[in-house]
């Protein structure tokens, strides 16, 4: 599909295959959001910043109440070689602009988000 192409397309100039994995599951974890049943894992590369890919399994009271749930992302910079200060961030599969120091929308909690940070 068009959008698996772009993910695949991204991931080649991002260089996921040179990036250090740091799972949802670890301890500490290394990104994460204040919503339950909804997790972060970050995929560090060593010059081209973070791939944060969120997802949910967080089920809305009712299917027919289309929900979009918010998550606020709280990340160790320290930890995913982040510098301080405004950091820039991508949504890839929509190429928008993404601020992660506010509340961002999961459209699609099983989809979830993929977003690119960097300094």
């Amino acid at each position: 599909t068009e959008k698996q192409g772009k993910l695949w397309k991204f991931f080649d100039s991002f260089g996921i295959g040179k990036t250090e994995m740091i799972g949802w599951w670890e301890k500490p974890p290394a990104a994460v959001v204040n919503r339950p049943e909804t997790y972060v894992t970050a995929f560090r590369h060593p010059k081209r910043g973070v791939l944060v890919a969120i997802s949910s399994w967080h089920a809305p009271v009712a299917g027919w109440m289309r929900q979009t749930l918010s998550v606020t992302l709280a990340l160790d910079r320290k930890r995913l070689g982040l510098p301080a200060g405004t950091l820039k961030a991508t949504d890839i599969m929509t190429g928008e602009a993404v601020d992660i120091a506010r509340p961002m929308p999961l459209p699609d909690p099983k989809d979830g988000r993929l977003i690119w940070v960097r300094r």
